[in-house]
């Protein structure tokens, strides 16, 4: 049995940066989404908070872009004919999500 989860907060999401905490907060406001330690004196920990706050950050951009997919995809299973623009929006929201899960 598949448990639906509640909602989640509406993105987009921002990573907020301060000495030892990296934050994710939704960029329209409202409650902190997930925070990250990391000590200044360790490098390889700020590296490895800012890849997991930039991941968690991108999610909602994430899911949107496999939405997407996922209805194109069910469209042309159905039948339908996928245009290539379409198919081109569909990659850049794809490639987008990517960027910005990889911190970039």
């Amino acid at each position: 049995m598949e448990t639906k989860l509640a909602a989640h907060t509406k993105g987009p999401w921002k990573v907020e940066r301060y000495s030892s905490t990296l934050e994710v907060w939704p960029v329209a406001g409202g409650s902190m989404i997930a925070s990250f330690q990391a000590s200044p004196q360790f490098p390889g920990q700020r590296d490895e908070a800012e890849a997991n706050a930039a991941l968690v950050a991108a999610s909602p951009r994430l899911l949107e872009a496999l939405r997407l997919y996922v209805k194109l995809d069910s469209d042309r299973r159905a039948g339908c004919s996928i245009s290539a623009d379409d198919w081109a929006e569909c990659y850049q929201a794809a490639k987008t999500a990517i960027s910005e899960a990889e911190g970039g």
